[in-house]
C-alpha cells in the first residue's frame, strides 16, 4: 500500500549546532555527527561519538528503532539505530525517524530509504543551490509503497542475509589474497 512519510512516522530535526565540535571528554552529553556514519553498512559507529553540553536535550536523543537520515548532501542514506543509547543526541545533519511499528518496521524504513530508486526519488525533492538539503515538509510528503509487516520482515531477513554474505565474500577474498601473497613469498 502507499503512504505518505508522515503517515508512518514522526519526523525529528537534528540538534543545531552553534559552533564546531571539537574531540573532548568533556560534556554530558554524545553527539552523532557525519563522521560517526558507517556508509556502507549504514550504521553508526559509536566508538569515537564527540561529548557536548546541549539545551533541552531530549528532543534530540536517539533510541534504538530510530532511523537518521542525512539532510545534507548529494546523497541521503539512512542509518538504523540498533541499540539502546543513553544521552545521545543527533546533529542538524540528520533527521530522526521515528517508525510506527504497528505500520512500518524501523528495520524495513531503512532497507527501503536505502533502495537506489528511493535514493533518486529523495534526491529530486532536495532543494538548493550550494548545499542541496531535504526539506521536512516535502520529506513528509514523500510517499512510499509499504507492505504488511509480515512480508517486511521476510524482506528484512533477507536484507540481513545479503549483508552477511557480503561481509563473509570480503574475508574469503581477502584470506585468498593473503594466501597467494604467502605462497609468493615462500618462492623467494
Amino acid at each position: 500500500m502507499k503512504y505518505k512519510l508522515k503517515d508512518l512516522v514522526e519526523i525529528i530535526s537534528g540538534f543545531q549546532l552553534r559552533e564546531k565540535l571539537e574531540k573532548t571528554n568533556i560534556g554530558a552529553y554524545r553527539i552523532i555527527l557525519p563522521k560517526d556514519i558507517d556508509r556502507d553498512m549504514h550504521e553508526v559507529d559509536l566508538a569515537n561519538l564527540y561529548l557536548t553540553d546541549i539545551r533541552n536535550p531530549e528532543k534530540y536523543f536517539v533510541r534504538k528503532g530510530d532511523v537518521l537520515l542525512q539532510a545534507r548532501g548529494f546523497s541521503y542514506p539512512p542509518s538504523l539505530i540498533r541499540v539502546d543509547l543513553d544521552r545521545t543526541a543527533v546533529s542538524s545533519q540528520y533527521y530522526i525517524i521515528r517508525a510506527n511499528p504497528d505500520r512500518i518496521l524501523p528495520e524495513f524504513l531503512a532497507f527501503y530509504l536505502s533502495l537506489e530508486p528511493v535514493q533518486k526519488r529523495l534526491k529530486g525533492l532536495a532543494r538548493g543551490t550550494n548545499i542541496m538539503m531535504l526539506v521536512k515538509d516535502e520529506l513528509e510528503k514523500f510517499i512510499l509503497d509499504v507492505p504488511h509487516l509480515g512480508k517486511q520482515k521476510y524482506i528484512v531477513e533477507l536484507s540481513e542475509l545479503a549483508k552477511k554474505e557480503k561481509k563473509l565474500m570480503e574475508e574469503l577474498i581477502y584470506r585468498r589474497n593473503m594466501l597467494l601473497s604467502a605462497l609468493c613469498e615462500d618462492e623467494k
